[in-house]
């Protein structure tokens, strides 16, 4: 989510968020009572609730609206108490959520395309929907990152005039915002999903250098690059009093002024007598000693569960090995190989953040079958229930160009399940003329395949 004045009309941000255990999260309610928040009521009647800073206005349910404004204030405090120095004029907000992320992409198509929500310096007002998004986010993770652009426009001189990693790492670092069994607000950690992503990038020798986000050599900012600006933002203002003195002093400046060219490296040298360069070297090294929670954990015998994305899967017998492979191919979890027989088996797991019903996934499915497959020969299809669930099935045979599996002919049998909280994807694929040799081990993985409550 981006701020901006004549740069963008609005601050925008897509964001990975984390996991939270705030009463409103989706993964603590059954699915009645999901749908009851999604079906809530026309925008024209939305709940409106009214506290000192912000007036909410939330077309789910009214108790879902109140629970937003207590959010807002509860964080405006934690912005306040994280960033004590800096004078913040005394302003209120507007913040609009809609009851689905459908209908927030019907009301704001241009942003929506691109963003979870978004701040409006000049309506002074957050746009978002109820619900989830990415693996682990959730409308807390957005109303987080979107309020510190809110509070932001309460002390800078000015948006236009912020460099865009300022505006963003700082948004970015109240995304691993933790909350209390009293309903308190602590950030204790850096954001999880923005800490996987560097040190994936850095043990695979990808790692942008800070010099490419916020020195002289600093590229136009992009989405990858919000994780690094957020994590040297938390550097400097949780690790090292020094270090917190750079961050402060700097927001001081920008109270008054507009940044300029050299503000950061004059106060990097004057605070910690180092340059970026060096600055690079040990911001890295604590990367790399951080510790990230990762979305699921492996068992011995071959088993994988993740309590984030609410599934467990073990593997068909003893001779189907995990794959080791670095980087997952667009967002698998888990992946078993029978290297003998060139069988693959895999899930991918997701939020269902419109939400998607289990028919409109299934069309979606075949259309996008039938633009990628080359040779495509669909021997069975079929909507059904699975794992109690709606869900499909499609087994067919052809070749993909653009997957990063294979490119040779496959023959694959896809099982999808649906929920109000999650879409999961089990992928069975072989050789066509080994499969006979895997069928069986294919149906056992899909029975082991089970949903978390």
């Amino acid at each position: 989510m981006k701020v901006g004045m004549r740069r963008a009309a609005a601050v925008t941000v897509a964001i990975a968020g984390v996991l939270l255990s705030l009463p409103l999260a989706a993964q603590d309610k059954t699915d009645e009572q999901i749908r009851k928040e999604h079906e809530g009521v026309p925008w024209e009647k939305a709940h409106v609730v009214e506290s000192e800073h912000y007036t909410v206005k939330c077309n789910s349910t009214e108790e879902i609206a109140k629970r937003y404004s207590g959010v807002m204030e509860k964080l405006l405090d934690l912005y306040n108490s994280t960033f004590p120095n800096v004078y913040t004029k005394k302003m209120k907000w507007e913040v609009w959520v809609y009851r689905t992320r459908r209908e927030f992409q019907e009301r704001h198509s241009k942003k929506a395309s691109v963003t979870a929500g978004y701040y409006s310096p000049w309506d002074k007002r957050i746009y978002t929907y109820h619900g989830l998004f990415g693996i682990s986010g959730s409308t807390f993770n957005i109303l987080a990152h979107e309020g510190t652009h809110a509070f932001q426009h309460s002390f800078l001189k000015s948006f236009h005039k912020t460099p865009e990693w300022l505006l963003e790492g700082m948004a970015v670092v109240f995304e691993g915002i933790e909350v209390g069994k009293d309903g308190t607000l602590s950030l204790k950690k850096p954001p999880r999903d923005r800490l996987v992503q560097v040190k994936v990038e850095l043990k695979e020798g990808k790692a942008l250098k800070l010099s490419h986000i916020v020195g002289e050599e600093a590229k136009p900012f992009t989405r990858r690059m919000y994780a690094y600006a957020g994590l040297f933002i938390w550097w400097l203002a949780k690790t090292d009093a020094k270090r917190r003195k750079v961050l402060d002093e700097l927001l001081a400046l920008l109270s008054t002024r507009g940044y300029e060219k050299n503000d950061l490296e004059n106060l990097l040298r004057s605070h910690l007598a180092k340059d970026l360069a060096g600055i690079d070297k040990q911001w890295r090294a604590w990367i790399r000693k951080e510790r990230a929670e990762y979305t699921g954990r492996t068992i011995p015998g071959g088993a994988y569960t993740s309590k984030l994305l609410r599934f467990s899967i073990k593997r068909p017998k003893s001779n189907w090995a995990m794959d080791g492979s670095k980087a997952p191919v667009d967002g698998e979890c888990i992946v078993y190989l029978r290297k003998r027989t060139g069988a693959r088996i895999s899930v991918t797991a997701y939020v269902n953040q419109l939400p998607l019903s289990a028919d409109e996934l299934y069309l979606q499915w075949l259309r996008d079958l039938e633009s990628g497959v080359t040779g495509l020969k669909v021997e069975r299809k079929e909507r059904l229930k699975l794992k109690g669930q709606p869900g499909f099935m499609i087994d067919y045979v052809g070749s993909e160009p653009r997957s990063k599996i294979t490119t040779e002919k496959q023959r694959v049998a896809l099982r999808a399940v649906v929920t109000t909280h999650h879409i999961y994807i089990l992928r069975m694929q072989s050789p066509p003329e080994k499969w006979q040799e895997n069928r069986d081990d294919f149906t056992r993985a899909l029975e082991r395949f089970k949903l978390l409550k």
